[in-house]
């Protein structure tokens, strides 16, 4: 299985998806590795690229599974296709070529029932019961699924959901009035704070820090990384040795 890592992306029996894959997974590890501060890579965008990249490896990881089924399991010989040879998936009863769906949960769906459809073929291939999904997967995934269906919530500052575009700043609303104001918790931490005054020197506006932004999100993007680069890996191996 080695040799296909030194082939040129297209001609990889899943066209580079898998080793795509890993490119965005160890880059996202590199910089949960190197964070220089606790804002991460800039105050303003706070954790976004590093969950941009754990959810694009996930995106990835499991199209490059799908394919390889496909490409790899006799029974997938006569299943529609699209022109560039790969693997028609179903989104809302509907047929989609594969780069057109972006759901973690469409696309886990479509692994599963591929799975399911060569059944008889990677059990008698595979040492590995590659039918025994745990139960945390589905957990991890309707996490992510709700925070970022269509992979733009970490690309972009703003999307359609307003809600989740206030969530995902590290720096939030908060009421300051003196002593009577809404206090702080010190044991958290440092924090940054502006205070915005008018010409009067009365405060109009004032934000602060939130050092716990985007952290459930952010541990189920990262755990879900880690399990399917695992399978990625295994079921590759298993299938092509």
């Amino acid at each position: 299985m080695i040799e296909e890592y030194f082939k040129p992306l297209t001609l990889q029996i899943d066209s580079g998806l898998g080793s795509t894959a890993d490119s965005f997974y160890y880059a996202a590890q590199t910089l949960e590795n190197n964070q220089e501060s606790k804002y991460g890579f800039g105050i303003g965008g706070g954790k976004l690229p590093l969950l941009y990249l754990y959810r694009h490896s996930i995106e990835l990881y499991l199209k490059s599974v799908i394919t390889l089924i496909y490409r790899v399991c006799p029974s997938q010989k006569d299943r529609l296709k699209s022109d560039d040879n790969l693997p028609l998936l179903i989104e809302n009863n509907k047929e989609k070529k594969i780069f057109n769906v972006h759901s973690i949960n469409t696309l886990f769906i479509n692994f599963s029932n591929f799975l399911e459809d060569n059944k008889k073929y990677i059990l008698a291939t595979c040492e590995t019961n590659w039918f025994d999904i745990p139960d945390e997967i589905s957990q991890l995934i309707e996490i992510i699924e709700e925070f970022d269906k269509n992979s733009t919530m970490f690309r972009y500052p703003i999307t359609t959901n307003k809600d989740s575009d206030y969530r995902k700043s590290p720096f939030k609303k908060f009421t300051f009035t003196g002593n009577s104001g809404e206090k702080i918790d010190k044991s958290k931490g440092s924090k940054i704070i502006l205070l915005v005054e008018n010409q009067d020197n009365e405060i109009v506006e004032s934000y602060v820090s939130d050092d716990n932004v985007l952290t459930e999100i952010h541990e189920a993007l990262k755990e879900l990384a880690t399990q399917v680069s695992g399978l990625h890996f295994g079921l590759k191996y298993e299938l092509t040795k």
